[in-house]
């Protein structure tokens, strides 16, 4: 069943990605096979959050509408009430549960403990830099550390700010958080809606001792 991801993760290589896909020691088959998976999984997260903006817009503006439907919105609902619809999101709703279960069977697992605190250590290697840009109306809060409820704030970013980020990682919560030289930020909101805080607008390889990027080694510069 394409819609079930229960024991998805037991085909995955229990150590870090970024480490795997790097390592031109490890098996081929496996960093293809790996590097497929991801991308099928940001473009279904993509997908999803580009048709929840869309559905949460058309239910917006109805409602300030009234009962009044243009021409264009009576196709929406037309198309929200379908049975295609209807069967599509029975199995996103599948793929979400299974993939909710299936995350907690692994974090529940012997030895995730250990790995997840080996995981969140800083790296220390030359890495990934990533050019950021604050998108939320609201801003963004500064944190000194990658929990959003233990950690204290170190203050806010305003939206259409830029930052650099020299490290990333997923918190308890499941939020992405980005290491910048102010402290950790969020890619998403906590919750069921993830409203996106920041969005990446470059990646580029860099030496640890430098952050700040130039234009010859930032892809988000070039033209």
């Amino acid at each position: 069943d394409n819609n079930d991801a229960t024991l998805l993760l037991d085909g995955l290589p229990c150590e870090r990605v970024d480490l795997l896909l790097a390592n031109p020691s490890s098996p081929p088959e496996i960093r293809s096979a790996l590097g497929d998976y991801l991308r099928q999984v940001a473009i279904l997260q993509w997908a999803t959050s580009l048709l929840s903006v869309s559905i949460k817009a058309v239910c917006q503006r109805s409602q300030e509408s009234g009962s009044a439907w243009s021409r264009q919105e009576k196709e929406w609902k037309k198309e929200l009430s379908s049975t295609t619809f209807e069967e599509f999101m029975s199995r996103l709703c599948k793929l979400h549960q299974t993939s909710i279960y299936e995350v907690c069977r692994v974090r529940t697992s012997d030895g995730f403990q250990e790995r997840e605190k080996e995981r969140q250590k800083p790296s220390a290697r030359r890495g990934l830099r990533y050019r950021l840009r604050i998108v939320c109306p609201e801003g963004a809060v500064v944190r000194d550390g990658i929990e959003i409820d233990s950690c204290a704030s170190l203050g806010n970013m305003e939206m259409g700010e830029i930052a650099v980020a020299f490290d990333r990682c997923v918190n308890s919560s499941g939020v992405m958080r980005y290491r910048t030289t102010r402290g950790w930020v969020s890619e998403q909101t906590r919750g069921h809606g993830r409203e996106p805080i920041a969005e990446v607008l470059g990646v580029w390889e860099m030496d640890e001792a430098s952050v700040e990027p130039t234009h010859e080694n930032d892809p988000s510069k070039k033209r």
